[in-house]
């Protein structure tokens, strides 16, 4: 009885060790310049096709060390950047060359080639290539089973009682809206014609004004220069002339449409007297000037990035001028003056 169990076993052994295929071992090199193919990411995939590692010890070339078995299969993997470009993960093209020796065999060899964003299709093709060359039997595919007889219909099941229907979730407090970024300071462009009074010899004197400011939510800093035309008058047997020139200095405050601010104005007088001897050496004296005052001023938006500004200033002198010919003053400089602006602010 024994006997007859140990002969069967034994067949049932050999019966099971003949239904399952002898596994392939080969030896792996890899050279590669490209970070996607390498050792590691080549045996993985191999694997996965076979369903099982087939590489054995590292590949060393027999010509180094003869005691390697030259009849066993070698798999050598070489991935390189085409022509003069840098080795690396970014190559516009690279090929992958596979060698397959196999003892005395005439060594079979395959070229693949990809462009930049191919190298994870080039290495699947790689090692699906190798893992055929290594057991093409895994191009048959697992041999289907016979279907078996359908089953056939049970009994149909009883209805279970309905389910309770889930109770609505209560809605949420609604969220907050976010708060909107503070806009931050603007650069205004100012170009204006003006109108003086107290400023020159005659009457009134034209000119411009032509500045920057830099605004904030309800302040603003400017920087202007300004220029009068020539004021002439006569006087004994010649004439006397005078302008103002200078730049501005302002800090105002800003309720649009209206602004208020404080003006402080350095520059020169320039005097110029025809037909007599003036007091001084120069021809074409050059007085310091200096003023001090406030600005009441309006802006009124035409376009998004044009405004209309007219603005009134009431200036102190601080070095009040004098043109005298002889022991006579031709012209005296009043202690106060007034400008108007009128003109135009640009918005980039």
């Amino acid at each position: 009885m024994s006997s007859r169990l140990v002969l069967v076993a034994a067949l049932l052994s050999t019966a099971t060790a003949q239904a399952q295929p002898p596994r392939q071992e080969a030896r792996l090199s890899v050279t590669s310049d490209l970070a996607c193919v390498d050792e590691a990411a080549l045996r993985a995939g191999v694997a996965q096709h076979l369903g099982y590692d087939p590489f054995v010890d590292p590949f060393v070339d027999p010509s180094v060390d003869p005691s390697v078995d030259t009849a066993s299969r070698q798999v050598e993997v070489e991935a390189r950047a085409d022509g003069d470009q840098a080795p690396g993960p970014g190559a516009e093209t690279f090929s992958v060359r596979i060698t397959i020796r196999d003892g005395e065999a005439e060594p079979a060899e395959r070229i693949l080639d990809g462009g930049a964003h191919e190298c994870d299709r080039v290495l699947e093709a790689a090692a699906l290539s190798i893992a055929i060359a290594i057991d093409p039997s895994i191009l048959d595919g697992p041999t289907e089973p016979e279907p078996g007889p359908e089953p056939g219909p049970g009994p149909e099941p009883e209805p279970g009682p309905e389910p309770e229907p889930e109770p609505e979730p209560e809605p949420g407090p609604e969220p907050e809206p976010e708060p909107e970024p503070e806009p931050g300071p603007r650069v205004a462009v100012l170009a204006e014609l003006t109108g003086s009074l107290g400023a020159s010899p005659t009457v009134a004197s034209v000119g411009g004004r032509l500045g920057v400011e830099l605004r904030f939510d309800a302040l603003a800093l400017g920087l202007a220069v300004r220029g009068d035309v020539p004021g002439q008058i006569g006087f004994g047997t010649g004439t006397v002339e005078a302008h103002v020139f200078g730049g501005e200095v302002t800090g105002c405050g800003w309720i649009a449409p209206i602004e208020l601010c404080g003006v402080l104005v350095l520059g020169a007088t320039r005097a110029r007297g025809q037909g007599f001897v003036m007091d001084t050496e120069e021809g074409e004296p050059i007085l310091f000037y200096g003023a001090l005052g406030a600005r009441f001023g309006l802006e009124i938006p035409l376009l998004p990035q044009l405004a209309f500004r007219a603005q009134l200033d009431a200036l102190a002198h601080l070095t009040p001028a004098e043109l005298a010919v002889g022991d006579a003053i031709a012209w005296a400089m009043p202690p106060v003056a007034a400008v108007l602006g009128v003109g135009l602010a640009f918005l980039p």
